[in-house]
């Protein structure tokens, strides 16, 4: 059976407020679909007096050096 590739991914955190976006990340997930590298593309906070919640748009699509250069 052949994998579909995930590119776009949604993940959430209650830590992890200092990683920037267009940061490196490995997801280590037991989903071989979803496990790998991937780009912060989106990044919101919401926080209260008692919590904190970070939700990340990731891209998994290979980082190009054309990407950056125009």
């Amino acid at each position: 059976k052949e994998i579909e590739e995930v590119n776009d991914v949604s993940i959430s955190a209650n830590k992890l407020p200092y990683i920037e976006l267009e940061s490196i990340i490995d997801l280590n997930v037991e989903d071989d679909e979803v496990t790998g590298k991937a780009v912060v593309v989106g990044k919101s906070i919401r926080w209260s007096r008692s919590s904190m919640s970070i939700d990340f748009k990731l891209d998994r699509r290979p980082v190009r050096l054309s990407d950056f250069i125009q």
